[in-house]
């Protein structure tokens, strides 16, 4: 139960100016090749590398997230009877031409993809979906959809949550203009990086972050920022986010936030790879974050997200009132379930074990790693 250890950062303090307009450009470190991912700034906040500049964004919404929730979980039930395809997310990092990008979901041909190595898709998905919300509008998001299709992309959907609309784009690409001030990252730093918030900055209130093109998270007093996630990461938050939408749908009372779902507690502002909350009839979808702890919140292990770093995002969770923790590990295919009792861990093949606070959500594990467990096709 005890509150999370203080993150030890030690590299410098990148100021944001209070008269930014963003995304933010960052000036890549030292050695830093955007066709790989192991060399990528390790920040809290969505990475993408366009038109040359290494471009930064927070965590989004309630909204967003619930609805990227529901775009994977029809998009995963599709592929499972598809087994022909695969379907990422969690920004679902790709190389495409001499850009690397990451989407809300993507689909792509299980013959195109090859081999699982932890990196970014170097083929382009067979679609593309991106969901709207407050620093991704309609416009921004017709010109990400003419990237994708300049790309080589064959079908990209614009998911609109407040109308309830989805945009088919066939357009070609207009030039991105990013004209505010170059944010340095020093060539020696260690990551997550700390930014310096911008002036009315406030952690409690999502439309004062900072836009930027990767994961933000205020944490103990520090706004932190990371990269889009690699394969085996991505393909796995959607397995989970399948399998949760599943159980949700038959028990409406909860709802599921993924997509960096983003939650104020305790003065804290992070984001899970999903988590499930207790619906209540004051919920009103207002485009901000959670107030209320989850009761369940899943994180899915990365390259930059190994256990040591899970397990203290873990107690972070539980000290600020979620009670039930998965730890999801798809290089072990395991995962550690994290209450106040302890740590258990459950391997291939085990069902992780029922709560009454959420009736009859018992997966076993291997459904959590469906996509990364089928033989190559042929």
């Amino acid at each position: 139960m005890a509150r999370p250890a203080p993150i030890d950062i030690d590299e410098e303090t990148i100021p944001v100016p209070g008269s930014v307009r963003f995304p933010v450009e960052l000036t890549p470190p030292d050695g830093f090749d955007p066709a790989r991912l192991e060399t990528w700034p390790r920040v809290e906040g969505r990475l993408e590398w366009v038109g040359g500049r290494l471009l930064y964004m927070p965590p989004c919404g309630d909204r967003q997230q619930d609805t990227v929730a529901d775009v994977v979980v029809t998009l995963g039930n599709w592929v499972r009877a598809h087994r022909e395809f695969v379907v990422g997310t969690n920004e679902a990092g790709m190389r495409l031409g001499e850009d690397s990008r990451g989407a809300d979901a993507a689909v792509f041909r299980r013959a195109d993809v090859g081999a699982y190595e932890g990196g970014f898709r170097c083929v382009p998905p067979v679609l593309a979906v991106e969901v709207a919300g407050r620093y991704e509008g309609e416009p921004e998001l017709r010109e990400k959809a003419r990237w994708y299709l300049a790309a080589g992309v064959r079908v990209v959907w614009i998911v609109l949550p407040r109308s309830r609309e989805v945009i088919v784009v066939m357009a070609r690409p207009a030039p991105i203009d990013v004209d505010e001030e170059t944010i340095p990252v020093p060539g020696s730093v260690r990551f997550p990086v700390e930014l310096t918030p911008p002036d009315g900055f406030d952690p409690a209130r999502l439309e004062t972050w900072p836009r930027v093109a990767g994961r933000l998270e205020w944490v103990r007093g520090r706004l932190l920022y990371m990269p889009p996630c690699g394969d085996r990461q991505q393909y796995t938050v959607a397995d989970v986010v399948a399998t949760l939408i599943i159980w949700v749908r038959a028990h409406p009372e909860f709802a599921v936030g993924t997509n960096e779902a983003g939650m104020h507690l305790g003065g804290d502002s992070r984001a899970a790879d999903a988590a499930i909350w207790r619906r209540t009839r004051a919920d009103v979808y207002e485009g901000g974050f959670q107030v209320r702890p989850p009761l369940l919140a899943v994180e899915v292990g990365g390259r930059d997200e190994r256990k040591p770093q899970l397990r203290e995002k873990a107690q972070w969770y539980l000290g600020a009132g979620t009670p039930i923790v998965w730890l999801v590990l798809p290089a072990e295919r395991e995962v550690l379930v994290i209450t106040s009792d302890g740590e258990r861990r459950f391997g291939p093949g085990e069902q992780l074990p029922a709560d009454p606070r959420l009736p009859g959500l018992a997966p076993v594990t291997d459904e959590l790693f469906v996509q990364i467990s089928l033989p190559p096709p042929g």
